[in-house]
């Protein structure tokens, strides 16, 4: 894929990278866009919002049971939704996943995406995490 470096500066914008790691545009592009569709439905979740909505709603037995039997036949004959990135966008995706030598966040603030060496992420949450001001060790 190739970018104009107009293209390229406000890909830039979106990502705020603080590590030694060289990005390669397909990564600037799923970083900065994160338009990746889930390859499955969110199963666990769905049971549990179901579950949860038949203890709140106090239905009866069988209204749940035939409420149960809907969500899981939904859940059976669902399709995974078509893939809407490319496939160098899945393989730039996976890498960065899979790469346990950077932590990818959303940023406090707008809509940009942070890129952090894993050893300075986990040193600032330690620093935060000993501030006595505001924490207090339990137990």
């Amino acid at each position: 894929m190739t970018l104009s470096q107009k293209q390229l500066h406000s890909l830039c914008h979106c990502v705020a990278q603080f590590s030694v790691l060289l990005l390669e545009t397909c990564q600037y592009t799923i970083l900065a866009n994160k338009t990746a569709c889930k390859e499955r439905p969110p199963i666990v979740e769905l049971i549990t919002s179901t579950e949860s909505a038949i203890v709140h709603a106090n239905l009866e037995e069988s209204k749940a049971k035939e409420l149960r039997h809907k969500v899981c036949s939904i859940l059976v004959n669902s399709k995974p939704p078509p893939q809407n990135i490319s496939q160098s966008e899945r393989k730039a995706l996976n890498d960065l996943s899979h790469d346990k030598n950077i932590v990818n966040l959303p940023a406090d603030k707008g809509k940009c995406t942070v890129v952090l060496k894993s050893a300075d992420y986990e040193s600032k949450c330690d620093e935060l995490l000993k501030d006595c001001s505001v924490y207090k060790l339990l137990g």
